[in-house]
């Protein structure tokens, strides 16, 4: 299976809002040529759709010899918002819509954000753009004895929904990461890396919290820290045997660098995973 390295443009949030040109340009010339985009309705935000028309940015990233093979979209969409996603899609000629996150009160509300899951799949689906998943910790949250990433894998249709699993949540989520590949199969078709520092002793997150209560933005806030992330092949996670099982269990056609909190520089951050998920894939890029 030859896998293709890609970029979350999260990762160079700031260097793309000073200058969406030449962050695209540094980004081709350090070998990356798949990019995921957030797209969102936010005005203070880089990504706003309204103010990053989908013809500048499908202009911008053929111009830097890059693809943008996916987005992450907002998890609650009106059929307004809907709408202009898909046209969004479709003028950008991108056929992938990620729903990057989202929190859970119980099982109950898991099983109905299923069904609206199911509703957004089908009907971008039928505009020839499949709907993906990406998960964070809080999804390995049980409620009624069943993970809330259980409850969406099993009331979701594998032809409207689809996974891009992040490995690093997944495991700070106590998941089994060969057991989860093994679940997933060929609705995996993304996965997200980034690595663990060294000092870091509590990797299940849900073991400092009570897992009693629902996950909300106040357990996620000191999470986002530099001590929580580092660049791929400075950490502890193993993620040559993470490449071989998502190799065998599953149908992952790219892997995703995506650091959500950086402490150097973005673009040498970036870099810096780039050359050694290269080199952990075996593969040479121009």
């Amino acid at each position: 299976m030859s896998i293709k390295i890609g970029l979350q443009m999260f990762s160079v949030r700031n260097k793309f809002n000073e200058d969406r040109i030449k962050t695209l340009q540094d980004l081709s010339t350090i070998g990356y040529k798949h990019i995921e985009i957030p797209v969102d309705f936010q005005s203070d935000s880089a990504f706003n759709i309204n103010s990053l028309s989908a013809s500048d940015l499908k202009r911008m990233t053929e111009t830097a010899g890059i693809q943008v093979i996916g987005t992450h979209i907002p998890a609650e969409l009106n059929e307004q918002e809907l709408d202009v996603i898909i046209s969004y899609h479709k003028e950008l000629g991108c056929n992938r819509a990620i729903i990057p996150m989202r929190l859970f009160q119980g099982a109950n509300d898991a099983i109905a954000f299923s069904k609206r899951l199911n509703e957004y799949g089908k009907r971008l689906w039928t505009h020839g753009i499949q709907l993906y998943y990406h998960n964070h910790f809080q999804e390995f949250q049980k409620f009624d004895g069943k993970t809330v990433f259980e409850i969406l894998l099993e009331n979701t249709s594998p032809d409207y929904l689809k996974f891009e699993l992040d490995i690093y949540w997944a495991i700070r989520g106590g998941a089994n990461v060969e057991q989860l590949l093994k679940q997933l199969g060929t609705r995996c078709e993304f996965i997200h890396i980034k690595d663990l520092p060294h000092p870091i002793s509590s990797i299940n997150i849900l073991e400092t919290l009570n897992e009693e209560k629902a996950i909300t933005l106040h357990d996620f806030i000191p999470l986002f820290n530099s001590d929580n992330f580092v660049e791929i092949g400075q950490g502890k996670l193993d993620i040559k045997e993470i490449i071989k099982l998502v190799k065998e269990h599953t149908a992952t056609k790219y892997i995703i660098v995506e650091q959500d909190v950086i402490s150097i520089d973005e673009m040498k951050s970036v870099e810096i995973s780039f050359s050694a998920l290269s080199d952990l894939l075996g593969v040479e890029y121009e």
